[in-house]
């Protein structure tokens, strides 16, 4: 109360303020005219069907971005990080509900913030497998009734590759908010190019994207449209909260180590 020295404010930044901005291709696709002819189609029919697949694989691209980028970042702190995979030459460790709940506890008195997991096929199938062997039941899938058990938290199941290292699974422990990811262009051209030995159409497009994480920082300045190597460079990255818990979530890993 009668203190007079000086104190130095924090900043305060929003989670895209400190966000890397990702840029990406599609095609170039080429299809002669003559082709769609002989399937009694036409090339505006092809056009339509590389879009719906350019649009597919640009969210997939969005997903995966962002999947790795917190993987990467997350690692970096190693008490956000919950290693239960077995040692070399050892047991393998399928995921099971007890490693996800020790890998909440991460966050401590506040482990209710995590909301999902974000998990390969491989994990998400190991958990299954406790699942159908669990009376007490923990999910439903199709026709199998299995009931809550007590986590009650989302599954986003997807085959990114950053995942996936050998016979060690990544699951993503996230907290509301844990990855943005905002479009900020995409421009799609198509021409008729002649002068060989078909008329052809060629397509091509270019996209770009900016992803940001809950308590992290893009690092590097100097990478301005940066790979999938940097984006998964744990230097690339940087701890901009104060508290853990404040975050996007925790790394969980299970499987076994290399040998």
């Amino acid at each position: 109360a009668y203190g007079n020295g000086n104190k130095t404010a924090s900043t305060l930044d929003q989670l895209l303020s400190r966000a890397v901005k990702v840029d990406g291709r599609i095609g170039p696709v080429k299809i002669t005219q003559t082709m769609m002819k002989r399937i009694g189609s036409d090339p505006e029919e092809a056009a339509a069907v590389v879009a719906a697949q350019a649009a597919e694989a640009m969210i997939q691209d969005y997903l995966n971005t962002a999947a790795l980028a917190l993987l990467t970042a997350i690692g970096t702190v190693g008490d956000l990080v919950h290693d239960a995979s077995g040692e070399s030459g050892g047991e393998y460790a399928p995921l099971s509900l007890a490693i996800l709940n020790q890998g909440n506890a991460k966050m401590g008195d506040r482990s209710q913030q995590i909301v999902s997991y974000l998990m390969h096929s491989v994990a998400f199938h190991e958990l299954l497998g406790e699942a159908i062997n669990n009376d007490s039941r923990l999910f439903a899938l199709g026709d199998l009734a299995v009931y809550d058990g007590g986590l009650g938290r989302r599954y986003i199941v997807s085959d990114v590759a950053s995942l996936v290292d050998g016979q060690l699974n990544h699951t993503l422990a996230l907290t509301p908010g844990a990855a943005a990811v905002q479009v900020s262009g995409l421009d799609m051209e198509s021409e008729v190019q002649t002068g060989g030995e078909n008329i052809t159409r060629q397509m091509q497009g270019e996209y770009d994207f900016v992803t940001g994480l809950k308590g992290f920082g893009w690092a590097d300045n100097t990478a301005k449209s940066p790979t999938d190597a940097q984006i998964g460079t744990a230097a690339k990255w940087e701890k901009t909260a104060t508290s853990i818990k404040d975050c996007a979530g925790v790394l969980i890993t299970s499987g076994k180590k290399p040998a």
